[in-house]
Parts: C-alpha cells; structure tokens; sequence
C-alpha cells in the first residue's frame, strides 16, 4: 500500500486503540490533529481519525476550533479575501488558520 496507508494503519490506528483501551468509561477523548497537504492533495487524517475512534466504539460528539496564531502562509487569500487554506475561520474581523479538536466520548 501507499505510505500514507501504512502510516494509518501502522501508526495512527495503534495509537489511537491505546487511547482508547486506556482511557477509563464515562470520559472524554479530545483529539488535535488535521489534515495534511502533500504534493497537491490533503491526506484523510481528520475522517481516518474519526472512523477509527467510531470504529473503536467512541462516540463522536463535536469539533472545537482551535485558532492559531500564527497562520503559516497567510497571505494566500483569494479574490474573496478569504483564506485558501482548509480550515480557517474568522475572529475579531481577522481570519485564523485553525486545528479540529475531535471530541469523542466513551460510555459505560
């Protein structure tokens, strides 16, 4: 497979079951990763994230938006004046590059 799939399934998929196995029932997992752009295209980490989690019996609940600073490349924008990164949003009139923190909870 590609390297990207070995990474998932070698790396990303084992860390992710010990985090669940040793998280204790009735707490929360929040999970910081994003996207990554390779040669043009964004590799799936956030939805692999996801399906993994839902695979491993977490139940997804919401995202939080967490802001940087610093947004590396920022004076991409288009004719919009918006961003032309993925995930960005807008606070205090001033557009921030942000990472999904994927919250996730494990029952009973």
């Amino acid at each position: 497979g590609s390297s990207y799939e070995s990474w998932k399934e070698g790396f990303l998929r084992p860390t992710l079951t010990t985090c669940v196995e040793w998280l204790k029932e009735d707490r929360y997992l929040l999970w910081n990763v994003a996207d990554v752009l390779v040669s043009g295209k964004y590799l799936p980490i956030e939805q692999d994230s996801i399906d993994i989690l839902e695979s491993l019996g977490m139940i997804y609940k919401y995202t939080l938006k967490m802001g940087l600073e610093g947004m590396p490349g920022q004076n991409r924008v288009g004719e919009d004046g918006k961003p032309k990164c993925k995930n960005f949003c807008k606070v205090n009139e001033k557009y921030l590059k942000y990472e999904p923190v994927f919250v996730f909870y494990k029952g009973t």
